[in-house]
């Protein structure tokens, strides 16, 4: 995925404020009345999930207006809603109410970029960023995203296209980069290994659709952690056909 969470901005960064619903009439208040005219406009309430840019004379945006809900307790999730919904630009959080973390927010915004365009003509996408400004905040905003773009990735391919194959080559791809260790068995191995009922399964795929037991394993401090899924790539009966 492109970067979508920059340190720097190419020229001058568009202003976003998020704003609670209580917060939004002061906020109004400070402004110039064609400010407050076109937030109406685009009704504009300070609800979570909302989005607005506002317009100079002749159509560059001066700032932009992302809505937090009215809870007191700001929930930085809502700006995922910021790079659907404003115009392409680069923007830099000019305020926000207190307890609205930082991290969090980049977070957001990341998730809120994601696009599934893997079938779709390559285009030139508009890029809507946000500029981070501490470095350990982007870096690990940066982590989240890419990673959580991976599993949607991997979960939006359909099945003819990402089989157990492909899980285990993307295994590996990580594995290689970060240090890890990958395991596989697949196959008769499987039985001996200890899984008979998966070799069962997918006793009757075909050599790359073959079901397999994939282990990444990786870091050597702190407390052992495991994390167990299943991935599948065939028909579950997910549709709930059956009576």
């Amino acid at each position: 995925m492109s970067e979508v969470l920059i340190s720097a901005p190419d020229g001058e960064a568009i202003p976003l404020h998020a704003l609670r619903k209580q917060d939004l009439e002061a906020f109004l208040a400070r402004r110039r009345p064609t400010v407050r005219a076109q937030a109406e406009v685009a009704s504009f309430k300070g609800s979570a999930g909302q989005a607005c840019a506002i317009l100079r004379p002749g159509g560059k945006v001066e700032l932009a207006l992302i809505g937090l809900g009215g809870e007191d307790r700001p929930d930085a999730m809502a700006l995922r809603a910021g790079p659907a919904k404003l115009p392409a630009g680069d923007y830099r959080l000019a305020s926000a109410p207190r307890g609205l973390a930082a991290l969090q927010s980049a977070i957001a915004w990341s998730l809120g970029s994601y696009v599934f365009d893997r079938y779709k003509p390559k285009a030139d996408r508009r890029q809507v960023r946000l500029v981070v400004a501490d470095a350990s905040d982007l870096e690990a905003a940066r982590r989240v995203g890419h990673a959580c773009a991976l599993a949607r990735d991997m979960v939006n391919t359909p099945a003819n296209d990402l089989g157990p194959l492909q899980i285990e080559t993307i295994a590996r791809e990580i594995a290689e980069r970060f240090g890890a260790e990958v395991r596989s068995v697949a196959g008769d191995d499987l039985r001996d290994a200890g899984y008979p009922a998966v070799l069962a399964v997918g006793r009757s795929a075909e050599g790359a659709r073959a079901p397999r037991m994939i282990e990444l394993s990786w870091g050597d401090e702190g407390p052992l952690i495991a994390v167990v899924g299943k991935g599948v790539v065939f028909d579950s009966g997910g549709l709930d056909l059956k009576p």
